[in-house]
C-alpha cells in the first residue's frame, strides 16, 4: 500500500500548484465519486449478499440511511469493499499534500527541499496523532502516514537516476526488505515509534520496486501494464471473489454454509489456500471487467 501512495505522489505535476482547484476537482471526481458509486451499489445489494450467506446480518431501513450517510462522508463503506479505505486515505493525503506544498512553495523557491520537509513533518504528525488521546474526525495517523509516502514519492521524482543504477538500487533495496521482514512486521495501521520503522522499511521496498519496474520490458511489462490498468476492478471485486474459493473450502472440509461470511477469508486450513485466494482474487475481477466491456460493446453495436 505505501507503494501506491508513493507512486501517486511521484506522478503529481507541479502545474497544479498554480491551479489547485483543478487538482481538487479531479481528486474528488476520481476518488470520492468512485468510493461513493461502488459503495452505494454494494449497499443496495447488502441484503441480497446476506441471503447468499456472504454477510451474517441484514440491514433495516434505518441501517441503510445510516450507511448512506457514512458513505457520502467517506467515514464508512461495505465490508466487501474493505479495501476502499485506500481511496479515502489517498484523497485526504493528496489534498493535504497539495495545499501544504503550495504554502511551502511560497516560502521556499525549491520545491524539492519543500517536498522533503513536508515528508518529515507528515511523518512526525502521524506519530503524534498515534499517541495523543484525542482524535481528529476522519483524519488519523494513517492519513498523515499516507501523506508522508505521497510526498516522499513527489520528492523522489525530483532526483535524477541513471538507468545503469536501477539494478543495483533495486537489488539492494529488495534484499534489505527481505532481511528486515524476518524481524519486523508492520502495516499502515502501525502506532507510536513503529511508524518510523515502518516508513523506512516500506520506503526501501518501494524504491526497490520502482527501480525494478524500470528494468522490466517485453511481454512481462505488457502483462503488468494490463493488470495495472484494472487495479480499480481488482480493488472492488477481490473480496467478493474470495467467496468462490471459500465455497470450495467449505465443500472440501464439510463446513457449514454460514462459514462463507468469514471475512476476508476462512482462516482454517489456509496453508496452501492463500495461493488460490490470491490467483482468484486477481484474475476474476479482470475477467469481470472483460465481460462488462464486451457487453457494452455489443449494446453499442446494436
Amino acid at each position: 500500500m505505501p507503494c501506491f501512495f508513493f507512486v501517486s505522489g511521484f506522478l503529481l505535476k507541479d502545474k497544479y500548484l498554480a491551479d489547485i482547484w483543478t487538482f481538487v476537482k479531479r481528486r474528488f471526481k476520481g476518488l470520492w465519486w468512485l468510493f461513493v458509486k461502488w459503495s452505494l451499489l454494494f449497499l443496495l445489494l447488502h441484503n441480497v449478499f446476506a441471503a447468499l450467506h456472504l454477510y451474517e446480518t441484514r440491514y433495516t431501513w434505518s441501517d441503510f440511511l445510516n450507511k448512506t450517510f457514512h458513505i457520502l462522508t467517506l467515514t464508512g463503506s461495505e465490508q466487501l469493499l474493505g479495501g476502499y479505505w485506500f481511496l479515502k486515505e489517498l484523497l485526504y493525503a493528496s489534498l493535504i499534500s497539495i495545499f501544504s506544498l503550495k504554502l511551502v512553495s511560497m516560502a521556499l523557491p525549491n520545491v524539492k527541499s519543500g517536498g522533503v520537509i513536508l515528508t518529515v513533518l507528515f511523518l512526525l504528525a502521524a506519530y503524534v496523532l498515534s499517541v495523543v488521546p484525542f482524535k481528529i474526525p476522519t483524519v488519523g495517523s494513517k492519513t498523515l502516514l499516507a501523506a508522508a509516502f505521497y510526498m516522499a514519492g513527489y520528492s523522489y521524482n525530483k532526483f535524477p537516476f541513471s538507468r545503469e543504477s536501477r539494478w543495483p538500487v533495486a537489488l539492494g533495496c529488495l534484499l534489505a526488505l527481505v532481511f528486515v521482514s524476518f524481524f519486523f512486521h508492520g502495516s499502515m495501521d502501525c502506532r507510536s515509534t513503529d511508524i518510523f520503522i515502518y516508513f523506512v522499511v516500506a520506503l526501501v521496498g518501494t524504491v526497490g520496486m520502482v527501480h525494478l519496474a524500470g528494468k522490466i520490458t517485453g511481454r512481462v511489462q505488457r502483462a503488468l501494464d494490463y493488470a495495472g490498468s484494472k487495479t480499480l476492478y481488482i480493488l472492488t471485486f477481490h473480496f467478493i471473489s474470495f467467496k468462490l474459493v471459500s465455497l470450495l473450502k467449505i465443500a472440501q472440509y464439510g463446513m457449514p454454509i454460514t462459514a462463507l461470511s468469514a471475512f476476508p477469508v476462512i482462516a482454517e486450513h489456509n496453508t496452501f489456500y492463500w495461493v488460490l485466494y490470491s490467483v482468484v482474487g486477481t484474475l476474476l475481477p479482470i475477467l469481470i471487467w472483460e465481460v462488462v466491456q464486451r457487453l457494452e460493446a455489443l449494446v453499442k453495436a446494436k
